[in-house]
């Protein structure tokens, strides 16, 4: 059993063969990441990885029984997240359904309507995500002034600030996504790297985050427009440890 459910989506585009690579869904590892240090358990189900049916990952949640769930969102994959949202809503209607991911970022008005009780629309959710859980474990509901939270209410809808980002000297602070991979369930050996690269056929693949924000200032990116035009680095150490848990997980 595990107190949050953080759910992947199936991509429905891996048809061109295995040119693109299978990858780690970093952002709901680094929030399991922070939901498990803080004392709260937390499972990953990656239907993309593990070649779940998007129609099928309710048969994953059963064995759960967990009081929260989080699911990707990205602009491709809105339907994809709908459907596991409203699959969760009719057959668990006591758990809360949150939407995270890019999609929410830059339309937050298209959660009118969805089966999503509240979405993230901020960029960094590192600091806010343990309390958000904490409040749903404790009363069965969502704390609405939570920072980057989006939400309807009263046919309105109603957009938190967001938190700040984290400091550059803070950043070294926060759990990696792999920290924690053991105990998130996370599998190394269903993930493989791009076809024309060495790696592949030789071991299992893993992609990291060594920093946050971008260099470049294109003016169409989302990255640009969330981040404030920000980079931060962590530093050598921080992403050779990194590297060494990626390694014990199975990574090569």
């Amino acid at each position: 059993m595990a107190d949050v459910l953080l759910i992947n989506p199936r991509y429905p585009y891996f048809d061109f063969g295995n040119d693109l690579g299978i990858h780690q869904p970093l952002g709901l590892m680094q929030l399991g990441s922070h939901l498990i240090q803080s004392g709260i358990s937390a499972k990953l189900i990656d239907a993309n990885a593990s070649n779940i049916p998007n129609e099928s990952v309710l048969h994953e949640l059963p064995q759960h029984q967990s009081k929260l769930v989080l699911i990707s969102v990205t602009t491709v994959l809105f339907p994809h997240s709908l459907q596991i949202a409203k699959s969760i809503n009719e057959t668990h209607p006591d758990m809360v359904v949150i939407a995270g991911g890019p999609h929410f970022m830059s339309m937050p008005h298209t959660l009118e309507g969805t089966p999503f009780d509240a979405a993230f629309s901020a960029p960094e959710a590192d600091n806010v995500i343990a309390p958000l859980a904490e409040s749903v474990l404790k009363t069965g509901k969502i704390d609405h002034s939570t920072p980057g939270l989006v939400y309807y209410k009263n046919n309105k809808i109603c957009k938190n600030p967001n938190p700040p980002l984290i400091p550059q000297a803070e950043l070294d602070n926060i759990p990696h996504p792999y920290k924690y991979g053991k105990e998130l369930g996370l599998n190394m050996s269903l993930y493989k790297g791009y076809v024309n690269t060495a790696i592949y056929g030789k071991g299992h693949y893993a992609s990291i985050i060594s920093s946050r924000g971008c260099v470049y200032k294109c003016t169409f990116c989302l990255e640009a427009e969330v981040f404030n035009r920000t980079y931060r680095l962590h530093s050598p150490k921080y992403v050779y440890n990194m590297l060494l848990d990626c390694e014990k997980l199975g990574a090569k």
